[in-house]
């Protein structure tokens, strides 16, 4: 996984978080992850890059770059917790398991997806959070 420079900055139009949580509403509360498990919601990188300058990269919408977030993408948000995600807080930073609303990265091979609505979904169990983000866009 290579770290994104400062080059490359997707342009939102709403935050990220907001995106998915609204392509979820209604659906969300019909699944609910056993034991510690999250369900993380896949993030997919806007069509738009600010290269500097005020220059700005539109990819279009089938970049396979864009398409690979839905099938490999290795970030996403956490959108819901087993009961059991806690059992597994002394494996994180100052023993707190990461909690919705989180992003977070992982081996995409190491989750079982599905999809709900739209969105791709990766239910992924707790000791498989490879590390916590506080901007999606940090990693590519």
């Amino acid at each position: 996984m290579a770290v994104a420079t400062a080059v490359y900055k997707h342009q939102h139009d709403k935050d990220p978080k907001t995106v998915i949580f609204d392509a979820l509403k209604g659906l969300i509360e019909k699944v609910e992850p056993n034991g510690p498990d999250y369900m993380v919601c896949v993030y997919e990188r806007p069509n738009n890059i600010d290269v500097g300058g005020g220059k700005k990269l539109w990819m279009p919408d089938n970049a396979s770059r864009l398409s690979e977030d839905k099938f490999q993408g290795n970030v996403g948000l956490i959108v819901k917790a087993g009961p059991l995600v806690n059992d597994y807080a002394h494996r994180f930073k100052g023993g707190v398991a990461p909690q919705v609303g989180d992003w977070v990265g992982f081996n995409a091979g190491d989750a079982v997806q599905f999809v709900l609505g739209e969105r791709m979904i990766r239910l992924l169990k707790a000791d498989f959070v490879r590390f916590t983000l506080t901007d999606p866009d940090c990693v590519i």
